[in-house]
């Protein structure tokens, strides 16, 4: 499997593009843990967000999203941070 795997991209999905430098190429996975939440403020911005991400995907290429469900916030340390509640 290391041998199919060309590469991992920095992304911010907080800008329109989302890739950090001018990314072209499609791929076969994307994968997200805890992070699609984190920054999306509704819904509507939550599919927005997957919209921009299907762009780059090849037909037929998987999206890997790791979340909890019903989450409202996260903590690191003693900070109480929110993110959108996905149910």
């Amino acid at each position: 499997m290391r041998r199919a795997i060309e590469g991992c991209a920095k992304i911010d999905l907080t800008t329109p593009t989302v890739f950090e430098h001018p990314y072209f190429k499609k791929v076969d996975i994307i994968m997200s843990s805890l992070c699609i939440e984190v920054v999306s403020t509704s819904e509507s911005h939550y599919s927005q967000i997957i919209g921009k991400l299907k762009k780059y995907l090849r037909p037929k290429g998987y999206m890997y999203l790791i979340g909890v469900l019903g989450q409202t916030f996260y903590m690191v340390e003693e900070q109480r941070l929110p993110c959108f509640q996905v149910t």
